[in-house]
């Protein structure tokens, strides 16, 4: 969507995400700041606005629906398949 995103704790970190995330802690003060960038620094925005999503072209249902649509139903989908090393 191109817009900056503030985002409190810690649950999330380490995870995939775009460059228009900015992390913080639990300090009012760091949100406070945090918020005050994602509003009002002008670089920061642009910056987000021109930035791709890393999170695919929005079209994965599209896709998805497609592979079920055709995908051959029946008891062989319900077989657990066991490969060794992968868990």
């Amino acid at each position: 969507m191109g817009l900056p995103v503030v985002n409190i704790g810690i649950r999330q970190r380490g995870r995939e995400h775009g460059d228009n995330v900015i992390f913080t802690d639990y300090d009012a003060q760091e949100i406070a700041a945090a918020i005050t960038r994602a509003t009002t620094d002008e670089s920061f925005r642009a910056l987000v606005a021109q930035k791709r999503t890393p999170y695919g072209d929005g079209k994965a249902g599209q896709r998805i629906a497609e592979v079920l649509r055709n995908v051959e139903l029946g008891k062989h989908l319900l077989d657990k398949k066991w490969v060794e090393g992968v868990r």
